[in-house]
């Protein structure tokens, strides 16, 4: 084949290409627009304005409106979200949550971009398999909360702990037949922030830090380069690190700018020259002091320090200082090549690679299990040495109550310690009560999830409490 061929063979990809992406810009206009029409209960503009003549040749202008009236708003209610869910074939498929319940809108576009098909289908969601027995009432509530989420159409693994007091309870959930195990390795994205804040409050202990004492001291960089990098009337903190106060984007404006840069997996390539060059760019001087505003790159800074500190690797100083001690032999930032994490989906529910994080591996790139969580959260509940420390208030403003990393929220009037993560293809969630001696811990392999299901279990275990 000469290179003639080849470049039509290329010419006519892009065509097809971009008519593809044509057509579905256009089936997202559709359904935007008959969304607002449906839920306004104006069925007689949708039949005029977006079915073609064929269409309305098999089914008149009442049919339509009177089968939208009584067999489908009257059953499903208010569309409150939608989402497309097959864009390959020529007949597009839309999830519709409803006020009442879920279905399916297929639609196929004309060259005019009119309807000449249209079906509502109700939405079947997948067989939900439990180890859940739901023989007490904390069981039957979390059966009924997990069972909202997958109503939803979240599609994913669910490993969920409920510590009691000294009772420990695991459950799991998933859409198919194989359940994950308590031994299940799930990344925990930013919850791994609370595990770098403990290592900075057992430095602090160790007089290797002071808590307000000026970062540029304790990065291996040198401080004249960094010039900038304070406010106009004081230094940025270590505390200010901690509580996501340090005026520090959430994330490098050059990000994309890493070599071989992969959307899927952002932090992979980021380097320690990268990000130096990056704060040099940042200006403070005219800024006085800065509110809350949560930062990745703030807790890279702290992984930087304490390898600076302790002239040794971040895993090393997790392994001596906090993960050995306590058996959390299954927390680790990177898994050897016999370890394998349970396979994560994104928000489109598509196969989601694993994170690389180097430079930004104490922002979010442990992995752990059901298991080592459990123990990690009863030594806090334990709320002895430096976990202890790890709940002192550093900082709050109207909305934000902020420990070691934990954000602190009263629910039923109990302060609640609470820490998320997320990933493409993983989420976390832990929450507990020291006064109630309470605690949840959730892993999924789902980038979508939210936490919905650790709130409201909370909620319902300090209640019964």
């Amino acid at each position: 084949m000469n290179s003639v061929d080849n470049m039509k063979r290329i010419i006519l990809f892009f065509i097809l290409l971009l008519t593809s992406y044509h057509f579905i810009a256009q089936s997202t206009k559709v359904i935007d627009d008959m969304v607002l029409l449906y839920n306004q209960q104006k069925f007689s503009e949708m039949y005029a304005q977006y079915f073609n003549e064929s269409f309305k040749t098999n089914l008149s202008h009442n049919d339509f409106v009177n089968f939208l009236n009584t067999m489908v708003y009257k059953n499903f209610g208010v569309i409150k979200s939608y989402k497309i869910q097959d864009t390959t074939s020529k007949i597009k498929s839309w999830l519709l949550i409803g006020q009442n319940s879920m279905m399916q809108w297929q639609l196929e576009l004309d060259n005019h971009f009119k309807l000449n098909y249209f079906q509502v289908l109700p939405y079947k969601t997948s067989e939900i398999y439990s180890s859940n027995t739901k023989s007490s009432s904390i069981e039957k509530y979390l059966d009924s909360i997990v069972t909202k989420h997958f109503e939803k159409g979240f599609k994913s693994d669910l490993s969920i702990a409920v510590i009691v007091n000294d009772t420990v309870k695991k459950y799991f959930y998933s859409t198919t037949s194989t359940l994950p195990t308590d031994t299940t390795y799930y990344e925990i994205g930013s919850l791994t922030k609370t595990f770098t804040a403990w290592l900075i409050a057992k430095a602090i202990e160790e007089n290797k830090l002071s808590l307000n004492e000026d970062i540029r001291n304790y990065l291996p960089f040198s401080k004249d380069s960094l010039k900038n990098l304070r406010f106009k009337d004081y230094n940025i903190t270590i505390k200010n690190l901690i509580t996501h106060t340090s005026g520090i984007p959430r994330i490098p404006s050059d990000l994309s700018k890493q070599k071989k840069f992969d959307i899927n997996n952002p932090y992979k390539n980021y380097t320690y020259n990268q990000l130096f060059n990056y704060l040099k760019t940042l200006d403070f001087t005219n800024d006085t002091s800065a509110a809350f505003n949560y930062s990745n790159t703030g807790y890279a800074l702290l992984g930087i320090i304490l390898e600076n500190i302790y002239k040794d690797s971040l895993q090393n100083i997790l392994n001596k200082n906090l993960l050995n001690a306590y058996q959390l032999n299954h927390t680790k930032l990177k898994l050897s090549i016999n370890e394998k994490l349970i396979q994560g989906f994104n928000s489109s529910e598509q196969p989601a690679m694993p994170w690389d994080m180097d430079v930004y591996k104490s922002a979010g790139a442990i992995k752990s299990n059901l298991n080592d969580l459990i123990k990690y959260i009863q030594m806090h509940l334990n709320n002895t040495s430096v976990f202890a420390t790890t709940h002192h208030i550093l900082y709050q403003d109207h909305i934000n109550t902020m420990g070691y990393a934990w954000f602190i929220t009263s629910i039923k009037n109990k302060n609640v310690y609470w820490h998320n993560g997320a990933t493409f293809g993983y989420y976390s969630f832990v929450g507990f009560s020291l006064d109630k001696k309470i605690a949840v811990v959730i892993l999924s392999n789902s980038g979508k999830i939210n936490d919905f299901i650790g709130v409201q279990l909370l909620r319902y275990l300090l209640t019964i409490k």
